[in-house]
């Protein structure tokens, strides 16, 4: 369904594509939908500039444009992409240093040695993206053990490996994050919750109204 936000962006602005697309949906759906897509147009603005900046460097390395042109700097000059392509590097370079910043936060957070140590050869994706990165430093906000992060993470994984239609690929994906930070949010959970493994999920609600009611009865009782 994300994807029907992406159809006639030639023939109609972003808003109304937008609007076309997410009629009759629920105001919760509808952020959600929206949400997904952004992070998608996220994703692929960054493997686009992965792709340019790649592209350029084979270029510039192997001598492409020595067969028509006298010079590297007169292909610049004559191809008329050097100036988008030396923003597109830059942008790159930005978004590589952002992700190692949050791959070191999230690491921090769940105190591993790294972000592959922690996640497991079966977990890792090869080049995550800064949307996958930044998701999962969200994560470590509400879930402060690695353990149980990576026990929920591989249980909706399985789930997605099962589903018709689903994204085969073994390690994880972004709608995997999606689904655990979605579970521990319906499941009222937080950093300063006991959160159980996913098996005992169910009678791991945290039981905020019971805790502050003891709290303030052993304050009275404290002043009695």
């Amino acid at each position: 369904m994300e994807l029907e936000l992406f159809k006639d962006l030639q023939v109609k602005s972003i808003e109304t594509t937008i609007k076309t697309a997410v009629a009759g949906m629920d105001p919760i759906h509808r952020l959600k939908m929206v949400m997904e897509t952004v992070g998608m147009a996220l994703d692929a603005g960054e493997r686009f500039n992965e792709f340019i900046t790649e592209a350029w460097e084979l270029v510039a390395r192997e001598h492409w444009w020595k067969p028509a042109y006298k010079s590297f700097e007169a292909f610049k000059t004559g191809c008329g992409l050097a100036d988008s392509v030396t923003e597109s590097i830059e942008a790159k370079k930005k978004t590589e240093k952002m992700k190692a910043t949050l791959q070191a936060s999230t690491v921090k957070a769940w105190s591993g040695e790294s972000l592959k140590q922690i996640l497991g050869d079966e977990l890792m994706p090869a080049n995550p993206s800064r949307g996958f990165l930044e998701t999962l430093r969200t994560l470590t906000r509400h879930i402060n053990d690695s353990t149980v992060a990576k026990s929920l993470l591989i249980e909706v994984k399985a789930e997605r490996l099962a589903k018709a239609g689903s994204i085969k690929n073994t390690a994880l994906q972004l709608k995997d994050l999606n689904a655990v930070l979605k579970r521990v949010k319906n499941d009222n959970l937080t950093h300063q919750s006991t959160i159980k493994l996913p098996t005992e999920r169910t009678s791991a609600r945290i039981q905020a109204p019971e805790l502050e009611k003891t709290e303030r009865e052993e304050t009275v009782e404290g002043t009695a």
